[in-house]
């Protein structure tokens, strides 16, 4: 056993204050300088964020005399009267012949909510890494012992004690100073006696301590120690969560990555090819020259792996770096297999690569929602159809709507059926008909289905004589009765919701079969004079 390195701090507060969380019913003081403790209740104000308040941290200590200034004086609040809070301590730094200890023995205090107090002596918490078993382990004097894994870092501080240096006297410049050598001694340590085990330089150790944040003065770094144990080759936990944000979830972190890396690592196994083990990536060099800086774009396995062209791996990957949320969507969508299906059978694979790059998101979520719906017969003919990949989401839009609306009969209206002046004015006979004329118009018609079942509206659609739908109208029932009359003309509209005025050969043709059917029209959409 040798000591390298050694921090006293003989006092910690100068003022413990325990006082109930939103009530703030009654609080307990403990003024280290002279060692008085004593409570009471103070005037309460209330807070909308955080209830109930009290200033009981400033106060003159009924035994001293002294006036407590919470802006220079060094005061810790909290609220759970089981808690030990540490009045002083020595952290050392401690060598053994296989592992390697970071150990804080404090004097402490517990307060209770009657303004009583009791002095706890001869605390210890260890933070240990057994070079011999690869593991670290959390050895407290009250609580016992505990393994630590990557799950625990992420739950809170490797060495409790740590969340209480944010607001001590062990954040002063002396003492910080001193603190700030002793983890680079156990850092420097842990290296030598890391590269030593696993016979190459570990490096990506430090990570800047921080007074703040729940795995306190110096956690992160320690954290980082205890994966780096098990994985030296490991990228720093910070870059590790920063990459599972991307890939996984905005709320991820190194809690994510599976058990099943850390056992093959603890193995002899680099922290890359433990990686591609487990998610089964594809043996691909870009892939991997990626992880090295983004280990979790690994993710992406699952999806990528479908593709046996190098070339169309290399270029989903490319975009996938550029725009993370595109991937994010197509690796964990449950039906993209039903899609890529289809399209292997029917094109490229490079092709298939540059079609989901390019198409918009939202209408590849459309594509894979509307394939998984289809019938089975459906699918079957959509396998057998030909057809430019450019066009694939409006060739199963077409499906999927004449299975979804094909059925639906409308009212057929034959008296608005005619030939005016080279064009071809009919109405639709199913509820697909209606959703196949809004496309083509880019409009809303499709969405009027009920409006006809009802006898509210009757539509007609406009056709030059290659059949092409020109411009769709709204006619309107005025009848009462059970038997309707659709003789007033409300909509008159082209392509894109253009007015029909705008184009003389639509708008003169309207208005002649309007005249001849003996139709109102009540709208702007055409022009009241024929030339």
């Amino acid at each position: 056993m040798e000591i390298l390195a050694s921090v006293h701090i003989p006092k910690m507060f100068e003022s413990i204050i325990l006082e109930s969380r939103y009530s703030a019913d009654y609080t307990t003081i403990y003024h280290d300088s002279c060692g008085m403790v004593f409570g009471g209740k103070w005037e309460r104000k209330y807070n909308g964020w955080n209830g109930y308040f009290t200033a009981a941290k400033h106060y003159v200590c009924p035994k001293c005399g002294r006036y407590s200034d919470t802006y220079v004086d060094a005061i810790y609040r909290y609220d759970d009267e089981e808690a030990i809070v540490p009045t002083s301590l020595v952290m050392d730094v401690v060598s053994f012949k296989n592992y390697l200890d970071l150990r804080v023995r404090y004097t402490g205090i517990e307060l209770y909510y009657d303004g009583t107090a009791k002095k706890i002596k001869n605390v210890k918490q260890v933070l240990r890494f057994d070079f011999k078993r690869k593991r670290c382990l959390l050895i407290d004097s009250i609580e016992g012992k505990k393994v630590l894994t990557h799950h625990d870092i992420d739950d809170g501080a490797p060495l409790p004690i740590l969340t209480v240096f944010g607001d001590s006297i062990a954040m002063m410049r002396c003492n910080k100073k001193a603190i700030n050598h002793l983890y680079k001694v156990f850092r420097l340590e842990f290296v030598k006696r890391c590269s030593e085990l696993y016979g190459f330089d570990v490096k990506d150790t430090y990570i800047s301590h921080s007074s703040v944040g729940r795995q306190g003065y110096g956690g992160t770094m320690l954290c980082n120690l205890i994966c780096k144990l098990i994985a030296p080759d490991m990228p720093n936990i910070v870059t590790l969560a920063k990459s599972a944000n991307r890939w996984i979830s905005y709320l991820a972190s190194i809690d994510c990555v599976p058990d099943d890396v850390f056992n093959l690592t603890k193995t002899g196994v680099s922290f890359i090819d433990a990686l591609c083990a487990v998610y089964l990536a594809p043996n691909n060099r870009k892939l991997r020259r990626v992880m090295i800086s983004d280990p979790m774009i690994v993710t992406t396995s699952s999806f990528i792996r479908k593709f046996k062209d190098v070339n169309a791996v290399n270029t989903l990957l490319d975009d996938f770096v550029k725009r993370p949320d595109r991937a994010f969507m197509l690796k964990d969508y449950r039906y993209i297999n039903e899609v890529l299906d289809i399209l292997f059978s029917k094109f490229q694979e490079m092709q298939i690569a540059k079609f989901l790059i390019k198409e918009d998101i939202t209408s590849i979520r459309d594509i894979i929602v509307m394939v998984h719906e289809l019938k089975p017969e459906n699918v079957k003919k959509l396998q057998e159809m030909r057809f430019k990949l450019k066009n694939f989401h409006d060739v199963v839009m077409e499906i999927h709507d004449k299975q979804e609306f094909g059925h639906i009969q409308l009212p057929v209206v034959q008296t608005l059926n005619a030939d005016v002046k080279g064009m071809h004015f009919i109405t639709p006979t199913t509820a697909f008909d209606l959703k196949h004329i809004g496309r083509k118009l880019n409009n809303c018609v499709g969405s009027y289905t009920k409006r006809v079942l009802d006898n509210e509206s009757a539509i007609v659609v406009v056709t030059d004589d290659s059949m092409n739908p020109v411009a769709c109208l709204e006619l309107r029932n005025t009848s009462i009765g059970a038997n309707p009359k659709f003789n007033k003309l409300v909509q008159a509209r082209m392509f894109g919701n253009t007015p029909t005025w705008k184009n003389e050969n639509v708008n003169s043709a309207v208005l002649t079969w309007a005249k001849q059917l003996k139709i109102k029209p009540t709208t702007i959409d055409v022009e009241a004079q024929v030339s």
